[in-house]
């Protein structure tokens, strides 16, 4: 949770462009909660129809150029959302008001949900945690991202 609101405040700042941090963290809420805010209505409200715009649903975070949309819920299958187009329409409009979109979520190989946004995202960052991040995890990591067709993968290395 940090290192995503580190990264964003680093964007906003150093390119001068507004970031939207996206809980997809579905059931953990760890941003919500660092930003003290509700989990919903949220993404999986604006999956599954319920909500409508990023814009009225974003909140700030303390900086003037980052916002933060929470996970939300729904009483549908979170896989069912996440594999459906209405995925690639709402990251598509979120992109057309920010300049960067930070989808947030567990690591793939603990979270199957998380399958879903490789291969319909920009770019896929992985925190890697020395002393933490196991060889082993890292190397499963590369080859579920080949296997999910991820476009392109960045390294990000964190301090614990």
């Amino acid at each position: 949770a940090r290192a995503s609101l580190e990264l964003a405040e680093f964007l906003a700042e150093d390119q001068k462009r507004r970031v939207l941090i996206v809980d997809a963290g579905f059931g953990e809420n760890l941003l919500s909660r660092q930003f003290q805010v509700a989990s919903t209505p949220g993404f999986l409200n604006m999956l599954n129809g319920t909500q409508e715009q990023t814009t009225s649903l974003a909140v700030g975070t303390g900086h003037p150029q980052v916002f933060f949309l929470p996970g939300g819920e729904t009483s549908q299958g979170v896989t069912q959302l996440l594999m459906s187009e209405r995925l690639h329409e709402r990251i598509a409009e979120m992109k057309q008001h920010y300049d960067y979109v930070l989808l947030t979520c567990p690591s793939l190989i603990e979270d199957s949900a998380s399958l879903a946004f490789p291969s319909v995202v920009d770019c896929v960052l992985v925190l890697v945690v020395p002393g933490t991040t196991r060889l082993s995890e890292a190397e499963t990591c590369r080859k579920t991202l080949e296997h999910c067709k991820a476009r392109k993968v960045g390294l990000i290395l964190a301090s614990r």
